[in-house]
């Protein structure tokens, strides 16, 4: 007996396509727009200093966290992984080699 794609427990629900890849893209151009109504908010003295800076620390947790999850999903589109050992997923490393050994000058 064989088995379908759309048989409950074979899907692959890890695997990301591009639409994916921009969403995560647009969420970390948002963060702009949170920036920008700190600094009014701020130069309205509706935030003190140090709600301001402990804003600030807060959303570049926030962007690591967003840059870490799109990176996961690069990877994930592009079949790339970092130093992998997977024979059909390039290696990180060799994809974004930029030795100059390799490159023309």
């Amino acid at each position: 007996m064989g088995f379908s794609l759309k048989t409950p427990g074979l899907i692959r629900t890890n695997m990301k396509n591009r639409f994916d890849l921009e969403s995560e893209i647009n969420e970390v151009f948002y963060f702009s727009t949170h920036l920008k109504d700190l600094a009014a908010n701020y130069s309205d003295n509706k935030l003190s200093e140090d709600e301001l800076l402990n804003a600030l620390i807060g959303l570049a947790v926030l962007i690591e966290v967003k840059t870490d999850k799109l990176y996961e999903v690069m990877c994930s589109v592009f079949g790339l992984n970092k130093g992998t050992q997977n024979p059909n997923q390039m290696d990180l490393n060799m994809a974004w080699d930029t030795d100059s050994d390799h490159l023309d000058n």
